[in-house]
C-alpha cells in the first residue's frame, strides 16, 4: 500500500486559502481494501485521522458494502478499464454526506469541521492509455467545477492517486480551468 498524510496545511479553493488546523487526512492507494478494511480503520484511529481519501479500492457492486470500523464510507465502485474504486470515510463523530457531484472517477463528501464545512474528495486517473486518461480528466474536471459552483463558500481538498507528478497535475488543472490549484503539504 503507498500512502502518506497530512497534518496541518493548506487548501486553495477559488483563491482562498484555508488551513487544515490539526485535522488529520490520510490518502492511502490500498490495492484492494477488501481483506485491509479493519487494519485500515484501527490505524487510521490510532492516527487520529477524521477523513480517509481512498483509492484503487477494488470493490464492485456484486461483493460487499465497503465498511471500516469509526468511519462513514461513501464509495464509487471499480467498474470497467482503469475503473478501479474510490472512497472516502469520515470518522462517525462528524456530521457527513456524500455528494451528488460524485462520478466513477472521484468520491466526494462533506464534513463540518471545528464548525465549517469542508469537502473532501478521493480522486483516481488511470494511469495507461490516453483515452482512459482523458475520459477520467473530463469526468473530475466536471465534477470539480460542479463542486466549485454548488459549494461556492466551502473549503474543498481533492487528494488520491493521479498518476502524474506535481508539475503535470497543475498543468491539468490549469487547462481544464476547474478552479482548483495545488498547494504544496505541509505537516
Amino acid at each position: 500500500m503507498k500512502q502518506s498524510s497530512s497534518g496541518p496545511g493548506t487548501v486553495t479553493n477559488n483563491n482562498n486559502t484555508f488551513s487544515l488546523h490539526s485535522t488529520n487526512v490520510l490518502t492511502l492507494n490500498t490495492n484492494g481494501v477488501k481483506n485491509k478494511a479493519a487494519e485500515i480503520g484501527s490505524n487510521a484511529i490510532s492516527e487520529g485521522c477524521s477523513v480517509l481519501l481512498l483509492q484503487e479500492t477494488l470493490r464492485t457492486n456484486e461483493m460487499w458494502a465497503l465498511q471500516i470500523p469509526g468511519y462513514t464510507v461513501y464509495d464509487q465502485v471499480r467498474s470497467g478499464e482503469g475503473v478501479l474504486g474510490v472512497a472516502v470515510a469520515v470518522r462517525k463523530n462528524l456530521v457527513s454526506m456524500g455528494l451528488t457531484e460524485s462520478n466513477k472517477f472521484v468520491q466526494w463528501a462533506q464534513t463540518l469541521l471545528a464548525g465549517c464545512p469542508w469537502i473532501f474528495g478521493s480522486v483516481y486517473f488511470p494511469g495507461g492509455s490516453k483515452a482512459n486518461r482523458k475520459e477520467s480528466l473530463l469526468a473530475v474536471g466536471k465534477s470539480c467545477k460542479d463542486v466549485c459552483r454548488n459549494f461556492p463558500n466551502t473549503r474543498i481538498v481533492l487528494g488520491g492517486d493521479f498518476n502524474c507528478d506535481a508539475v503535470s497535475l497543475a498543468q491539468l488543472l490549469r487547462n481544464r480551468n476547474v478552479g482548483l490549484r495545488i498547494t504544496p503539504k505541509q505537516g
